[in-house]
């Protein structure tokens, strides 16, 4: 495994004992510096190498790795013998141009092409994608098809070996690999997680062509000369590119979906939640950004290619199967032949081969049941107990920790004691949920014992614990705004919590004549912390960045940051609306996109400590919160999923001025 010489240092700090958090903060001091998604690949690279013991299902999930075993019955059904003495096998590709991939995957695709035009005309396109009842006799039919399954599985693995391998990746082994009782030739494709986003695009799109190319080359050979195994083979590379193309399935269509649409880890988004946003912004006519788009382009196509399964299945599949099935059992039968073998093969293959197709029909139903269940069903809803007066002790506390916070700086002792006064309490049992994504509850929540967990449902539908909140933190500040925001995020009790409750209209009465500022810092702290990669900071770190906030207000077509200047802030946008403009070494300013309200930008100069990428401008007369460089990158060192959710939308906006 290669290492760069920016990353030699961080290997002495992988000693067992130096936290991720603390790896990240040194890697980031390096000059040039290493970023979290730096640190990230490295680990990466190490664990598929077998050179990372030790680590916990929480940093494994961080690095792409799955912190458990496959069960035995899976391990069963994909069994490997591999040698590194085959690893040459995949040699060839180190003497393909990757720029001649593209072309060789049109090739691949337009020799299939040719073939369904050439049997459509001639009326055997049914024959190209069936397999039944090719051969003369049921025995011969079913080694047949045991060998194109083999010589397809082959053909796709070698493929996707020589396309990493011209690459530049390496392939350490390579031998028999039995999947579903299927002996085929298998290679050691590890490397492939660790490539960059190109490669693996390349290698999913290698697997789908050398099926495109055998069903295509069979299918030509058997118009030519109408030989039953090219029929047979046609056939059966036909079938597995269609279930290859599947992106509900773990395929390669569902890696080309998750790195063409730029929604990582695809396999773990539910694409019902991907409909459910979809169905959303039609139903309210909201403009479709990009995000959306790919998502319903998605969308479509999944249930395109479910359509089109179950097209396959009642007009071609299961007619083919059972009209096999009935000429067996017509022969077996009859009471002048004597016992027909084949006849009998032919019978049980046809019943095999029915309950299959519609075990795929079923299936297909009951993913379609579960979607529509998942849209339809009605979110959790957090039961409110009853809430009753806090005690002194708990008035003591929140007056001792909170009344004089960023929040309620500024407010009178008497305004203070208020809002002790009001405060209420609650309890909440284990599993109990606190708040939910989404309500309007109008109260800020202050942990005065137990633990809880926040989670966050991304749009594609993936929910993931983001922080854990102990006593004395608190939550909710969206819902002292007016009017009230609806919460970001769920909070759940790990433990038993007594929760303290404080009413907007409380605050609002509490306050006075202040309630308009009161009001101004929750609405800057409730933008703050809705900002994605700061969801997770703790609750003391996020106390000190808000205390360093510097709230500005900004005329309309005023320049903020202009490209090329050096930066050392990140701005959100509390009010109003920016434009960001890019200017290429040729040609006029260009419009990148729009931001609004709890949106940022900023981020990457003082992140990676160079010039502002591009020139951001107001489109309106805008309120933005101003957060200082070094306060900004102390604050991501204290999360290192923060800073690694940072990085990717770092990547993904230079990503976007690229293409301007």
């Amino acid at each position: 495994m290669d290492v760069g010489e920016a990353e030699v240092p961080a290997l002495a700090w992988l000693d067992g004992e130096t936290g991720l958090d603390v790896i990240v903060a040194r890697g980031l001091e390096l000059s040039p510096p290493l970023g979290p998604l730096g640190i990230v690949d490295l680990l990466r690279r190490l664990h598929r190498a077998g050179l990372l013991e030790g680590m916990t299902p929480d940093q494994l999930r961080l690095v792409g790795a799955t912190a458990t075993r496959p069960s035995r019955l899976a391990r069963l059904a994909d069994l490997r013998l591999f040698t590194p003495a085959l690893a040459p096998l995949a040699a060839p590709g180190r003497l393909l141009p990757r720029a001649a991939l593209p072309a060789l995957h049109l090739a691949a695709f337009a020799t299939l092409m040719v073939s369904w035009l050439v049997a459509s005309h001639e009326g055997l396109l049914r024959a190209l994608i069936s397999p039944v009842g090719a051969a003369a006799s049921s025995l011969r039919e079913i080694a047949l098809v045991y060998l194109a399954l083999a010589l397809c599985l082959s053909a796709r693995a070698l493929a996707q070996a020589w396309t990493l391998r011209a690459a530049g990746s390496a392939i350490h082994s390579g031998g028999l690999r039995l999947t579903l009782a299927v002996a085929h030739l298998g290679l050691d494709l590890r490397e492939r997680r660790a490539a960059s986003a190109h490669t693996r695009l390349h290698v999913a799109l290698s697997g789908l062509s050398a099926l495109a190319l055998t069903s295509g080359a069979a299918g030509l050979a058997f118009l030519a000369a109408r030989a039953p195994f090219a029929r047979i083979l046609a056939a059966t590379a036909s079938i597995l590119l269609l279930i290859d193309l599947a992106p509900y399935l773990r395929t390669d269509g569902r890696s080309i979906a998750g790195i063409t649409a730029r929604i990582p880890d695809l396999r773990r988004r539910a694409m019902a939640f991907l409909l459910r946003r979809v169905g959303d912004d039609l139903l309210s006519r909201r403009a479709l950004g990009a995000p959306e788009r790919r998502y319903l382009t998605l969308a479509v196509l999944a249930l395109l290619h479910i359509l089109l399964v179950f097209g396959l299945l009642l007009a071609v599949w299961v007619p083919d199967s059972v009209r096999q099935g009935t000429r067996s059992l017509v022969r077996v039968l009859s009471p002048a032949a004597p016992v027909d073998v084949d006849a009998v093969l032919g019978v049980a293959l046809a019943a095999t081969l029915t309950f299959l197709v519609l075990a795929v029909l079923l299936a297909l139903v009951a993913l379609m049941t579960r979607w529509l269940w998942q849209l339809l069903r009605p979110p959790p809803h957090a039961a409110v107990p009853e809430a009753v007066p806090a005690d002194a002790a708990d008035r003591r506390a929140f007056l001792a920790s909170h009344a004089s916070s960023v929040l309620f700086a500024g407010l009178e002792p008497s305004a203070r004691d208020a809002l002790a006064a009001a405060l209420q309490r609650r309890e909440f049992a284990p599993g109990q949920v606190l708040a939910t994504a989404g309500a309007l509850d109008p109260w800020l929540g202050v942990l005065a014992s137990g633990r809880c967990s926040v989670r966050l449902r991304e749009v594609s539908g993936l929910e993931h614990e983001v922080a854990a909140l102990g006593p004395g933190d608190f939550f909710g500040m969206s819902a002292l705004v007016e009017p009230p925001e609806p919460r970001p995020t769920t909070v759940v009790a790990k433990t038993a919590v007594s929760l303290l409750t404080l009413d907007a209209a409380a605050v609002a009465s509490a306050a006075g004549d202040q309630a308009r500022s009161v009001e101004a810092r929750v609405r800057s702290a409730s933008v703050v912390r809705r900002l994605p990669f700061l969801a997770g900071v703790p609750a003391a770190a996020f106390a000190e960045l808000l205390a360093a906030i510097d709230t500005q207000r900004v005329p309309a077509d005023a320049a903020v940051v202009e490209q090329g200047q050096s930066g050392d802030a990140v701005y959100a946008i509390r009010d109003g609306r920016v434009a960001v403009e890019y200017q290429a070494s040729q040609g006029a300013p260009r419009r990148v996109t729009e931001l609004g309200p709890g949106e940022y930008f900023g981020e990457i100069a003082p992140l990676r400590g160079g010039q502002r990428t591009a020139t951001v401008r107001a489109l309106e007369a805008s309120v933005l919160l101003r957060i200082p460089g070094d306060v900004f990158r102390r604050t991501l060192l204290t999360s290192f999923e923060a800073g690694l959710h940072l990085e990717h939308g770092i990547a993904a906006r230079l990503d976007a001025l690229a293409e301007v």
